[in-house]
């Protein structure tokens, strides 16, 4: 058990640098610090984007400790990518450069906050109010969007719209 320790104890510096000697490779083209939250923001989007299937499974699931924990790790991410908007400044969303696809998984975050919002515990609801009023409008633009480019007889297997 020692040995094991002292193996990490070493192992942790080391994959810190080779995490960040590799992406500091990967971002040689990066200009500014605003290029550099726009990069963060389209990596944290996608990770989002990994996750709309979850979010469409959840609502039909209805409200268990599963829905309740993907409720706060999802409220977490927003608040995240709120911020990154909020700081690459200039009128810079995150849904400026996605395509129709993207646009409706991202849809589907929206659409999970949205359904379960009322099952927030009111002591925390102050935490995400800022949040909640982002995701709502973030929700209302997403949705624009989404049937300025499609009918509703349109409607796909995925579409957040249903």
């Amino acid at each position: 058990m020692l040995a094991i320790k002292a193996s990490t104890k070493y192992m942790k510096p080391l994959l810190i640098a080779l995490v960040l000697m590799v992406s500091g490779c990967a971002n040689t083209q990066v200009n500014n610090d605003k290029e550099a939250l726009k990069n963060a923001t389209r990596g944290a989007v996608g990770m989002v984007l990994l996750d709309h299937h979850m979010y469409k499974n959840a609502i039909a699931s209805g409200n268990n400790a599963v829905t309740q924990s993907m409720l706060a790790s999802t409220l977490l991410k927003a608040g995240i990518l709120k911020n990154y908007e909020k700081e690459v400044g200039d009128g810079y969303t995150i849904e400026s450069s996605l395509p129709l696809a993207k646009l409706n998984k991202l849809c589907w975050m929206g659409k999970f906050v949205q359904h379960y919002k009322n099952d927030i515990p009111a002591e925390n609801l102050p935490a995400y109010k800022d949040t909640l009023v982002w995701i709502d409008t973030k929700q209302t633009t997403l949705l624009k969007k989404l049937n300025e480019s499609y009918s509703k007889d349109e409607l796909g297997e995925d579409d957040c719209r249903k």
